[in-house]
């Protein structure tokens, strides 16, 4: 049976948000399902939303975030199935008024899914009394495509962020952040002592790319300390193909959220096959063991520690990037993750016909 289904996700296409959403809807169009990719901003209200459904003759709602998504699914009355992204769960239910919608929407969808155990664990905490059997874990897939065409040495030389007389990327070492500019992701938190060690080494950079999501936390916080700092570079999003080059092309991949869900820049630098650096909060934990398939840090002190351990060692860098790598395969698979969501929305679909 063909099913119409939307699909509901911010579709800033620099995020991981839409990642997901795209291969989640690539995996159900290619069972020949219709899938309509829809940003929840584009509805102004839920009565709006319904008109829509109805229209497309809609006969399943997916939705990502429980706050964003939520807005819309917490009164619809076509089946949905909520996807936790990370940020509804971890940030989100802070506010009384946010918690209360999200609250409405995992009640009212038919499955909640989340990333991993950690994720599961927060949804049981924020909502105890939500069935167990109601909450599916699927872990997220990754998929890499990076550009033959870009190359993150030409990138920097080209706009002038490195000495024109550098010849190799071994001669330089960067490290690179990946995530758009906002509070959450924390782009500053390693700001000043990057700067210090490139004034040291002028060899080392630092490299934020994204987007900016959050314009008074970028003119305000971020983009001050970066215009101060040495050896520290920003490049205001690349294509996902050119990123994951960037990915490819650097030392090593930074995180400094303060909080994740699971981070997909993370699982996409252990897919192209460099380590990662990650700051030791939850969602990176579950990702990382540290030590083996990546390195945690908790302070901008330790973080320097353990980059320069992985300098020192390319025989240890090489072990974490094979680790994490064997962890990605076995563990984030396309087809396995796909085939989880369609026999989920079967499944929530046999139980609306049944009911």
């Amino acid at each position: 049976m063909r099913l119409t289904l939307i699909l509901l996700s911010p579709l800033q296409r620099q995020g991981g948000n839409f990642s997901t959403i795209s291969r989640i809807s690539s995996y159900l169009t290619s069972h020949g399902h219709q899938c309509l990719m829809e940003d929840p901003k584009t509805f102004q209200s839920v009565r709006e939303f319904q008109a829509f459904l109805q229209h497309k003759n809609v006969d399943l709602v997916i939705g990502i975030h429980a706050y964003r998504s939520g807005c819309l699914i917490r009164a619809s009355t076509v089946p949905s199935i909520l996807i936790l992204g990370g940020t509804d769960v971890n940030e989100f239910y802070k506010d009384i008024n946010k918690l209360s919608i999200m609250t409405e929407a995992v009640h009212r969808a038919r499955y909640v899914v989340v990333f991993s155990p950690s994720m599961l664990s927060r949804t049981s905490s924020l909502w105890p009394e939500m069935p167990s059997n109601k909450v599916k874990e699927i872990k997220q897939a990754v998929i890499t495509e990076p550009s033959s065409s870009f190359c993150l040495l030409k990138y920097l030389k080209s706009h002038n962020h490195i000495p024109a007389g550098t010849t190799s990327l071994s001669n330089i070492t960067v490290f690179l952040l990946v995530g758009g500019i906002r509070p959450v992701k924390d782009p500053v938190f390693l700001i000043d002592k990057f700067s210090e060690w490139h004034r040291e080494d002028c060899s080392v950079y630092y490299v934020i790319v994204g987007p900016k999501i959050d314009a008074e936390y970028f003119e305000e916080t971020f983009w001050p300390a970066v215009k101060q700092s040495a050896g520290v570079i920003y490049i205001p999003g690349l294509s996902k193909e050119d990123t994951h080059a960037a990915m490819r092309d650097c030392f090593s991949l930074v995180n400094s959220s303060k909080s994740e869900g699971m981070s997909l820049a993370i699982l996409e630098a252990m897919d192209v096959g460099v380590p990662v650096l990650a700051r030791r909060v939850t969602g990176n934990r579950d990702l990382i063991q540290d030590g083996e398939t990546g390195l945690l840090y908790d302070t901008p002190q330790e973080f320097v520690i353990k980059a320069r351990s992985i300098l020192s060692s390319l025989e240890k860098r090489g072990q974490i990037v094979t680790m994490a790598r064997d962890q990605v395969a076995q563990q984030h698979c396309y087809k396995v993750e796909g085939h989880a969501y369609m026999t989920l929305v079967q499944t929530a679909l046999s139980e609306q016909f049944s009911s």
